[in-house]
């Protein structure tokens, strides 16, 4: 008898191990962050006369050979193309290239509205983007886009191999108003801090990641940091890194990312996310990888910029 209820025992116990090794890897996860900010509709590398970095197929091809079962794509802001006559076609072939990367959420900058809020709109549903921002809005404080949008993570080809769920919120200092000269009417910026904690804690209860998208000075990166809801800052504004800082980091409980200039770097975040209690990132890394010369040209992209140039070339001069 007691060696029968020894080897209940036993088996108990190996059951108990099994259990708790299972629950353990299944509710442990790592997600790689991909953002870029300020790209200004760089299409292709930048004109440097040392090795000129950027451009949309070399971001491709760095994606796809480095990514993992849960990727999120985050563009912060300075998207659009500088207003000359080409501004708006480029813009267009840039946000479609974005959504064939797997792009679904865009935060705003205040050079974003130049083109104006219906090119904005027309585009996301053309592309089938959102745009977002927290504390854009109208004389009489309605928002002009939706405060935060959710997305799920996906797999290295646009699959959605995982349940991850990423709630992203954008918003703009209040230190550069938004140029929109076709705008009918005047915008305001809300208080980029208050706007975040309200869009924070009413997407957290939706979303497994809560990001922000921040436009912003230093200052306000670091109340941003503050709240508890917010997981992950992004610096959608290219900044000096404190010295007490890196790229990508930790700050407290939330992780902290600094982008580069046009996008000629892209920044990564690996995320280390844990149950207990609730799915929160308990350790990050990640830095700023150039697209330089020696990345190739992803081809889907590099025939889309291929297109863009077709069609600059027939293109009407204004």
């Amino acid at each position: 008898m007691s060696r029968r209820i020894g080897l209940i025992v036993a088996g108990a116990a190996v059951v108990v191990a099994i259990v708790a090794l299972w629950r353990a890897s299944a509710v442990n996860e790592r997600a790689t962050l991909y953002f870029t900010a300020t790209a200004a509709a760089s299409l292709e590398p930048c004109g440097c006369p040392v090795n000129p970095s950027g451009g949309l197929p070399r971001r491709a091809t760095y994606v796809r050979q480095h990514s993992s079962a849960s990727i999120v794509l985050l563009e912060g802001g300075g998207f659009v193309a500088p207003p000359d006559p080409l501004g708006e076609l480029k813009t267009q072939h840039y946000l479609r290239g974005l959504k064939d990367m797997g792009y679904r959420v865009i935060g705003l900058s205040g050079r974003d509205l130049v083109y104006g809020i219906d090119f904005l709109r027309d585009a996301g549903e053309r592309h089938g983007l959102t745009f977002t921002s927290a504390n854009l809005a109208y004389g009489d404080g309605e928002l002009v886009f939706p405060q935060y949008a959710i997305m799920r993570a996906h797999g290295p080809v646009g699959l959605p191999l995982t349940r991850l769920r990423i709630a992203v919120i954008s918003v703009m200092g209040l230190d550069e108003p938004p140029l929109c000269p076709e705008c009918p009417e005047p915008l305001d910026l809300l208080n980029p801090v208050d706007a975040a904690q309200r869009a924070a804690t009413a997407a957290r209860g939706q979303a497994d990641l809560v990001v922000v998208l921040a436009a912003t000075g230093q200052e306000t990166l670091d109340r941003l940091l503050q709240i508890p809801e917010v997981d992950v800052v992004v610096a959608a504004r290219v900044l000096p890194v404190p010295a007490n800082r890196s790229n990508v980091g930790m700050v407290g409980h939330a992780v902290l990312a600094y982008t580069g200039y046009e996008a000629r770097r892209i920044g990564y975040a690996y995320l280390d996310l844990q149950d207990s209690p609730g799915r929160r990132v308990v350790a990050a890394a990640g830095d700023l990888a150039a697209l330089g010369e020696d990345i190739s040209d992803e081809p889907h992209m590099a025939r889309l910029v291929a297109s863009y140039k077709a069609a600059a070339a027939k293109a009407p001069q204004k």
